[in-house]
């Protein structure tokens, strides 16, 4: 039985909840509130009679009652007509004319900007804004003055260390070539200090003689026409490339004996021997 009263009890909460959420949408229902809003204007007497009147009020201003005051003052054009007519347009045609108040309103703030932005570019502006533009400007060019020096000096240092590398290049290039110079000149010199190059058979040729043919250097001998020779004082001087000795004829008895001092220019390649000392010159020419 109570869970049939307190069911019955919940209907009843929802029906006056769904009875005050309807009167509620009617009233702020745009034609609904305009049309009341209209009435208590329209018939603003009974309003204020009702509103802000005593019954004492009321009989010193000819009126018996609240009732007298609505049955004198009612009648269909002010209570229905013209309240109806003014929800009507308020609800359906005021809003256009509100359209065209607010585009007319944008039209004229539109043209008010145009004409501002017009009056501004031809410098009509105010002073302290034109200042302001004028240092915001001054500063941007100090700003783009100092990147430029910064870009020119960052620039100028690459450059410089480019120049710095090519520099390091070419010195390396020039130190590993006089390196390799100096071994050459130092293997050249050991190769030639050790007279390792006049072994073998070289072929004469000028004006020494028909007789002196071929020399055959064979360790510290040099064979002349099948005649030995004695190599003696042998000096090796690689800087100017020659080469001195002194020939001393075996054959003959010690007392006998006459030293014979030469002097050769030494080529490049150790293929020839210039004779420099003697009155008639003559080459050594090696032979394959």
């Amino acid at each position: 039985m109570s869970n049939v009263l307190y069911f019955s009890e919940n209907n009843t909460l929802m029906d006056i909840k769904d009875i005050f959420s309807d009167i509620k949408d009617r009233l702020t229902n745009p034609f609904t509130s305009s049309f009341i809003i209209a009435w208590l204007i329209n018939n603003y007497p009974v309003t204020i009679g009702i509103l802000f009147y005593k019954q004492q009020d009321l009989k010193r201003d000819g009126y018996s009652s609240y009732l007298d005051l609505i049955h004198k003052h009612s009648n269909w054009f002010h209570m229905l007509v013209l309240p109806f007519l003014a929800a009507l347009f308020y609800t359906f045609i005021f809003p256009y004319f509100k359209s065209v108040i607010i585009l007319h309103r944008a039209k004229v703030n539109l043209t008010e900007s145009n004409n501002l932005k017009t009056v501004q570019g031809t410098a009509l502006i105010p002073l302290d804004d034109h200042l302001k533009i004028q240092q915001s400007l001054v500063d941007k060019l100090d700003i783009i003055n100092k990147l430029t020096i910064t870009q020119s000096e960052s620039i100028n240092e690459i450059t410089s260390l480019r120049t710095e590398k090519i520099d390091l290049v070419i010195n390396n290039r020039n130190f590993k070539n006089e390196i390799e110079y100096n071994k050459s000149k130092e293997s050249q010199r050991q190769y030639f200090s050790k007279n390792s190059f006049l072994s073998g058979k070289w072929k004469v040729s000028g004006t020494q003689g028909e007789d002196l043919i071929v020399w055959e250097f064979l360790n510290s001998n040099v064979i002349i026409n099948s005649k030995i020779y004695s190599i003696k004082n042998i000096v090796s001087d690689p800087i100017s490339n020659r080469i001195s000795f002194m020939l001393s004829d075996t054959n003959k008895k010690e007392s006998e004996r006459i030293d014979i001092f030469y002097l050769f220019e030494v080529t490049t390649k150790y293929e020839s021997l210039i004779q420099r000392n003697l009155a008639v010159n003559f080459t050594l020419n090696k032979l394959v």
